[in-house]
């Protein structure tokens, strides 16, 4: 939900290419969807990959 926001808000489509079903801390998933609300747009646009680290850090437990 927080691509879909940013994608609206810059005007960009990007996918998701990779999803991983598995349980995560909350707190970890609530400070990824801030970190993608704080980029700028031009960064969200021009980058090849805006996926902030906070994202990318976030640990699964596959069950």
């Amino acid at each position: 939900m927080a691509y879909g926001t940013k994608d609206m808000e810059c005007g960009s489509s990007r996918r998701i290419t990779h999803l991983v079903p598995g349980r995560s801390r909350k707190k970890d998933v609530d400070n990824c969807i801030l970190s993608v609300a704080a980029e700028q747009c031009s960064f969200w646009i021009e980058a090849g990959d805006p996926v902030p680290f906070t994202c990318k850090a976030i640990e699964y437990r596959l069950k």
